[in-house]
């Protein structure tokens, strides 16, 4: 009988010690997963933090100069399309931002440049030859009486005139090289003529204008 007894006691003792091991494992694999989860949040926390400082150091540098329009701006398509929308009169040219983007990838044409060109010539790309011609920037028109060149796209268009003035305006040697400022290329893309329209001073206005709503929108500034 006393030996039944011990053995029942032994018994509970060795539960009781398992139970409590197993209790003890619980709260340290739950600790073990606490840790975890404020680590993981942690590194996660720190990851957005320096993707957002990455991206204001970035949105920072975008830029563009008047005195010269082959330093790329470095914009984004849907940043391009957020400064139209909040650019009045500029919304009309949403739909051209990725050939802003794509001119300059290709052509070396700051983006802000080129849509200050489209900007000016076509009325923000309402004009008649605009829609009716894709002619976005005046391209071939040397008056009002004119027939200018005619394009498949408005895409075509923008990429067109880039490649245009890349090679015949903005490379040393090249039969319009004057520079590579927005004034150098106004000499032979549009001759004042006595009229003093002004283009260079219009293109200046317009492309700093659309820097200005992106730092805005993106710097803070």
């Amino acid at each position: 009988m006393k030996f039944i007894k011990e053995s029942i006691v032994i018994c509970i003792l060795v539960v009781s010690f398992i139970i409590f091991i197993s209790s003890s494992n619980e709260k340290v694999n739950e600790n073990i997963k606490i840790k975890s989860y404020v680590l993981s949040s942690t590194k996660e926390n720190l990851n957005k933090e320096n993707v957002r400082l990455i991206e204001k150091n970035r949105a920072s540098n975008i830029t563009y100069k008047r005195e010269d329009i082959t330093v790329e701006s470095g914009v984004k398509k849907e940043e391009l399309e957020n400064v139209f929308e909040n650019y009045k009169g500029a919304s009309t040219m949403i739909h051209l931002s990725e050939a802003f983007v794509d001119a300059e990838e290709l052509y070396g044409v700051n983006a802000f440049t080129m849509a200050a060109i489209v900007a000016l010539e076509s009325g923000f790309a309402t004009s008649r030859r605009a829609v009716e011609d894709n002619n976005l920037t005046g391209f071939e028109v040397y008056t009002d009486e004119s027939k200018g060149k005619l394009f498949s796209t408005q895409y075509e268009s923008v990429l067109y005139t880039a490649k245009h003035l890349a090679n015949n305006y903005l490379t040393k040697g090249a039969i319009y090289y004057e520079g590579v400022s927005v004034d150098d290329v106004q000499i032979h893309y549009c001759p004042d003529e006595g009229k003093n329209k002004e283009w260079e001073v219009k293109v200046d206005k317009l492309a700093s204008g659309f820097l200005d709503v992106y730092k805005k929108l993106y710097a803070n500034e």
